[in-house]
């Protein structure tokens, strides 16, 4: 009987503990796909940048009424499978003088087929001013985000 109570202990010690790890388990790799997701943010906001900066019709504007443009970019792997994706929301209600600014928000994405498993947001403000604001001097930044906020994980 005593033998009994203490295989029944240890018994349920063990499940706990197997419970115990799955929670870690499952812990760490949410941590994987929240830095996945970050950098799956990251990618959207230099794309956003690089284009910008290399193709003069970019972001396609229909009217200067247009106040945003957004697109979306599926990343697969080696072998064509999906690992997440981007989407990209560009702001211009502060382009005009005197700010010229556009605001860039990027979010992140590891997909799966059926839902998302982690979701990162950035948002950035991109200089649009040629010229250094109340200067005729150059602007160093201008195309280059000036301010960045990290929105975190959603």
């Amino acid at each position: 009987m005593l033998s009994l109570s203490l295989m029944l202990i240890l018994l349920v010690l063990g499940i706990a503990f197997l419970y115990r790890r799955q929670a870690q388990y499952r812990a760490a790799a949410a941590a994987a796909y929240q830095a996945q997701a970050r950098a799956l943010c990251q990618a959207g906001l230099e794309d956003c940048r690089v284009k910008w900066q290399k193709d003069s019709h970019f972001p396609p504007r229909t009217s200067d009424d247009q106040l945003y443009f957004s697109y979306r970019e599926v990343l697969p792997d080696d072998l064509n499978q999906v690992v997440g994706s981007f989407t990209v929301t560009i702001d211009f209600r502060l382009s005009a003088a005197p700010y010229r600014v556009a605001r860039v928000t990027s979010v992140g994405t590891v997909d799966t087929a059926r839902q998302p498993l982690a979701q990162h947001k950035i948002m950035a403000e991109f200089d649009l001013s040629e010229v250094v604001r109340g200067t005729n001097t150059p602007n160093r930044k201008y195309y280059q985000y000036i301010n960045w906020k990290d929105l975190g994980n959603l």
